[in-house]
């Protein structure tokens, strides 16, 4: 069973990143869901990627909330599609797409054009050591 999960970890990470999921990449997040309890919600996942169609180059939004899924290790909510992440306390969509730099980027990776103090902390050895802090996120 883990060389299956393996080897769908690494197809959904290879997906991604035809997608554009790269270092500076921003992924929006949204919440479809919070449980009564507060403690669990349904997130789901976007990015906006670049497609050439007939010689032009367009922006669409594409969904990647199954893709993430897999790479990450969550299981998605079978009505509502959104990957179910439990806890509370903390901003769950951040750590969603935090979790999803660190696997797609275990050794870290260039630094991304930003204005974070992460980036200046790291800038002295121009790179960023923590692969979770490649990716950017916003809300939808």
């Amino acid at each position: 069973m883990a060389k299956k999960q393996a080897a769908e970890r690494a197809e959904a990470i290879a997906t991604l990143k035809k997608f554009g999921v790269k270092p500076g990449a921003r992924i929006y997040t949204s919440v479809e869901n919070v449980s009564r309890s507060g403690m669990s919600r349904h997130i789901h996942v976007y990015i906006v990627s670049r497609d050439k169609y007939a010689g032009k180059v367009e922006h669409r939004i594409s969904e990647i909330t199954g893709l993430v899924g897999r790479a990450i290790g969550y299981h998605r909510n079978q009505k509502s599609g959104g990957l179910v992440v439990g806890g509370a306390g903390m901003d769950m969509g951040f750590h969603v797409v935090y979790s999803l730099g660190r696997a797609m980027f275990p050794d870290g990776g260039p630094l991304a054009k930003s204005e974070g103090s992460r980036q200046r902390q790291e800038a002295a050895k121009g790179r960023e050591t923590d692969g979770g802090y490649l990716l950017r996120h916003d809300w939808i």
